[in-house]
């Protein structure tokens, strides 16, 4: 049994496999295993990985099941005490596996962690050194993104980790389950996050693991993706916060809704998601469809299936609001381990 099986989820990302797949050959480390969970692509994904990649393991779904059901897949079909997921649009650094088992070996009070993941195509910038999580906004975040690649170079506490290239011990699936297959696409790892957090899971970013990202090369965010992801926002709260800090996400959505609305009505498109830099996501040309309707349709989807998720999630709480939100606050911004001591309180 490798010590690490790296996960790697796959949808018609043929054009993206063979730069991931070198970088994993040249691997310093050596004691893994790679597995392509393909979503039923209609490329010659399959054929070119039978052929030119014999020793990848490959799981084919029946379908197109998303994002975190074919993570799943490779999570439930390996038996390692790592698990690696990691996009299929990357190029990992010769060195990154190694750092990355070696940054969590040496801290076993953190159950997951990050990577930094840098622009593929913009090396000088951050994609992702983990998750932040706003309860006020009522949203995760990449932490460090667009930022010059010298900042965040010492290991530290996040709140998340960026499924685009993360490290899971086993221990935290078989404590909180795996990830929620009904998010699809978006906000899944985000979920995930706080589902940990809640539990008294704590992340690590393992800061001299590089990766590189083509950030949005493995999809383009559309109409129904963005409407996707205002239902699982709302899954992501109100499944996983304890009472008091969900009554907090609750006023401040409240709030947020009554500045939306009249904002749209008057014809523009407030919000983060509306003014990124990126152009790539093409954010702004899909919230600019979304109409006042369809969120609220959204909404009233997430809220019918959210008494039976809360139910999933709550004997895995076991970490008081005051203390969910003060670790939200506290890593904001990554927290150097020399700052503070980080004890996990799971039991």
């Amino acid at each position: 049994m490798p010590r690490v099986s790296i996960v790697i989820p796959n949808w018609n990302g043929m054009k993206h496999l063979e730069e991931c797949l070198v970088a994993l050959r040249d691997q310093t480390y050596r004691d893994f295993e790679v597995i392509v969970v393909d979503n039923a692509s209609t490329d010659e994904s399959i054929s070119y990985l039978q052929t030119s990649w014999p020793d990848v393991r490959i799981i084919e779904l029946p379908g197109n099941l998303g994002f975190p059901a074919a993570v799943n897949a490779g999570i439930l079909g390996s038996s390692s005490p790592y698990v690696v997921l990691l996009n299929n649009d990357t190029r990992a650094m010769p060195t990154w596996l190694e750092r990355l088992v070696g940054g969590m070996d040496a801290r076993p009070e953190f159950t997951f962690g990050s990577s930094k993941l840098l622009r593929l195509h913009t090396p000088d910038k951050i994609d992702s050194v983990g998750h932040s999580y706003s309860i006020w906004l009522g949203a995760g975040d990449n932490v460090g993104e667009e930022q010059p690649n010298d900042r965040y170079d010492e290991p530290a506490w996040i709140f998340g980790a960026c499924a685009a290239a993360s490290i899971y011990r086993r221990e935290i699936f078989d404590d909180i389950g795996v990830f929620d297959a009904e998010f699809f696409f978006t906000h899944e790892d985000v979920d995930f996050d706080l589902r940990a957090n809640a539990a008294g899971h704590r992340g690590l970013l393992v800061a001299d693991a590089i990766v590189y990202h083509k950030r949005g090369a493995s999809y383009e965010i559309s109409r129904e993706l963005t409407l996707m992801g205002v239902r699982n926002r709302i899954w992501c709260a109100g499944k996983n916060l304890p009472p008091l800090a969900l009554a907090v996400w609750i006023g401040g959505k409240a709030l947020r809704v009554l500045w939306w609305v009249p904002a749209r009505l008057a014809g523009f498109t407030p919000g983060r998601e509306a003014s990124r830099a990126d152009t790539r996501f093409k954010a702004k040309g899909a919230w600019r469809e979304v109409t006042i309707w369809s969120a609220a349709a959204a909404g009233l989807d997430a809220l019918k299936r959210l008494p039976a998720k809360r139910r999933e999630t709550k004997r895995a709480r076991r970490v008081s609001s005051v203390a969910l939100i003060r670790a939200m606050r506290a890593t904001r911004e990554p927290v150097p381990l020399d700052r503070e001591r980080i004890e996990a309180p799971r039991g």
